[in-house]
């Protein structure tokens, strides 16, 4: 590559990515925020354990906002979530257990501690 492309690839690649937004007439340059800088994250994280037996539960599902994950060897679990969960169901399942749904809240610790119990 010669000395002029070098210098246009290293001049496009520290340019600031920029946004021009009319307010009353004026043109005012701003800097583009990227969406993953905007968007805000809330995670849940807990462990899922035999009722009876205090065992923990592998491979037990966790459903909140339409996303599922699957609990660990260890009976942990942790899901993140781009709205907040305040007001929504987590439904914990596993084949021969009976599932529960538990509604969170804001009070709610995010470290949960989950009992199913034996059909």
């Amino acid at each position: 590559m010669n000395l002029l492309g070098m210098l246009m690839l290293a001049f496009t690649l520290s340019a600031e990515p920029t946004a021009e937004i009319k307010a009353a007439g004026k043109m005012k340059k701003t800097t583009e925020l990227s969406p993953k800088s905007e968007a805000k994250s809330f995670s849940l994280s807990g462990n899922i354990y035999d009722l009876s037996s205090s065992e923990s539960l592998a491979g037990a599902s966790i459903e909140i906002n339409g996303k599922v994950c699957y609990a660990d060897l260890d009976g942990n679990f942790s899901i993140k979530s781009e709205t907040e969960l305040e007001g929504k169901y987590l439904t914990v399942s596993l084949i021969s257990y009976e599932s529960k749904q538990i509604k969170l809240d804001k009070a709610q610790d995010k470290e949960l501690k989950i009992a199913l119990k034996q059909r």
